[in-house]
């Protein structure tokens, strides 16, 4: 996996989510336009990680939920253990974010 993919990825997670969200998405399409490799399917997995990670830093759950799933898709795909880790730590983020929004919508409809 290319190192300045990942040094981007850190860098975003200092940023605040919707400055993140903007430019990581840009970093998807950048890498869109490149051949199919195993090193851009672990570039997809880091980038979508870190949007899900951003978004649901920014409340935004639903595209948090989703930007993991491909991530985590992508993780598995390159068999980029370390992207693969990142997922399953981000799972416990997810539930948690997933239960507030939850608890949230049973509080309004009282």
């Amino acid at each position: 996996m290319d190192a300045s993919v990942k040094d981007f990825v850190r860098a975003q997670r200092e940023e605040p989510p919707p400055r993140a969200i903007a430019r990581i998405s840009r970093m998807i399409a950048q890498l869109e336009g490149e051949p199919p490799s195993r090193a851009r399917e672990s570039g997809f997995a880091w980038l979508f990680l870190a949007l899900a990670e951003a978004a649901l830093r920014a409340g935004k759950v639903r595209e948090g939920e989703r930007a993991w799933l491909t991530g985590y898709s992508y993780a598995r795909t390159a068999r980029d253990s370390e992207a693969f880790a990142w997922a399953l730590a981000l799972e416990e983020v997810r539930s948690l974010a997933r239960n507030t929004r939850v608890a949230q919508r049973r509080k309004h409809r009282r």
